[in-house]
């Protein structure tokens, strides 16, 4: 039985990797599905992933960190479909020439992983709020990283501050959208097999996971009862000990 029937679904970052999963394990669960991404080419393919499944699939073409592109894909998305369930903001980016030190970090450099990384989900975010607060209901999920979240990730700066930055959005928002019965998690995988890892293999000491693994986990965060919440957990691959300096940061 099909958990998620009914549903709406919006994804970002969803031309490849963790993205495209996701929405291709959306649909398998009965979800109707937005994805959206910077490609037109690889968002049609994940459009027609998902339409192969039986679900309905509206590709979209944005760039996460442009407020006004961000906002009309929210309202062609209504437009569609009249409501908006789930959003899984998983853009995101990592160093383009490999691990970098801080002093070898460009401000351009900085500045376009910060801003897809973190910027990016706020406004993904923040555009299916009101529509999440009006219906009272609604659950968001953000990409973050096992490593990049929560430890200190020497030669990748940018990406760690970023991700950071994102446990303390999904927290805060967690708490603001509580009374409207709007759940906001995050997920924090390890090394999983997508572009990212492709431009620093070194990141993957361990193995890597399939994308499918970590969508997989991010739908059964989804599916738990509405006055229930599973937030923060670690995925990991077990081809060895997990890479963390530490155990994890209490709160």
């Amino acid at each position: 039985m099909k958990r998620l029937t009914g549903r709406i679904a919006f994804v970002t970052g969803a031309s490849s990797g963790i993205g495209r999963a996701a929405a291709i394990a959306l649909a398998r669960e009965g979800a109707d599905v937005a994805v959206l991404g910077r490609d037109r080419a690889r968002v049609e393919e994940t459009a027609g992933q998902v339409s192969a499944l039986g679900a309905a699939a509206l590709p979209l073409v944005a760039d996460v960190c442009d407020e006004e592109q961000i906002e009309s894909a929210a309202r062609q998305i209504l437009e569609r479909f009249g409501r908006i369930d789930i959003q899984i903001a998983s853009a995101g980016r990592g160093a383009a020439r490999g691990p970098r030190a801080v002093v070898q970090l460009s401000i351009e450099e900085w500045e376009a992983i910060v801003d897809i990384n973190l910027k990016g989900a706020f406004l993904s975010n923040r555009a299916v709020l009101p529509t999440m607060m009006k219906q009272r209901s609604g659950t968001i999920l953000n990409v973050s990283s096992a490593r990049g979240g929560t430890v200190a990730t020497p030669f990748a700066a940018a990406y760690s501050a970023s991700k950071r930055g994102l446990m303390g959005l999904t927290r805060a928002l967690a708490e603001e959208m509580r009374a409207y019965n709007v759940r906001v998690l995050a997920v924090l995988p390890d090394a999983t097999d997508t572009p990212l890892i492709a431009a620093a293999p070194a990141l993957a000491p361990h193995g890597k996971m399939t994308p499918r693994v970590v969508a997989d986990l991010m739908v059964a965060m989804i599916v738990q009862p509405e006055d229930t919440f599973w937030s923060e957990p670690w995925i990991v691959p077990f081809g060895g000990a997990p890479p963390f300096s530490g155990p994890r940061e209490s709160r």
